[in-house]
């Protein structure tokens, strides 16, 4: 019973930490854009849709070569990373 009670206790708590921050926060030194739930990486290698996870937060890094990461978490520890790199010529010549 303990836990149920406190899980009750919780919910409200996550609810309004969702609402006072619209259900995603943006790291300030983003140097992406993140727009109607879309993650846009800098130079518009890719985009993506955010993950669905609670109080999540975004950050990345780029590189003037085209390469970086991006980094989706939670203060709960969840977190989601992708690297990505743009491809050279002659490296996209070798994929084909």
């Amino acid at each position: 019973m303990r836990i149920h009670s406190q899980r009750r206790m919780a919910i409200p708590i996550l609810i309004a930490l969702l609402l006072l921050n619209g259900g995603n926060a943006v790291a300030a030194a983003l140097k992406g854009k993140v727009k109607k739930g879309v993650y846009s990486s800098p130079g518009q290698v890719f985009s993506l849709p955010l993950p669905d996870i609670p109080m999540m937060e975004v950050g990345d890094s780029y590189e003037k070569d085209g390469s970086g990461v991006v980094d989706f978490f939670n203060p709960f520890g969840a977190r989601e990373s992708m690297h990505y790199m743009k491809l050279t010529p002659e490296l996209k010549a070798a994929v084909d």
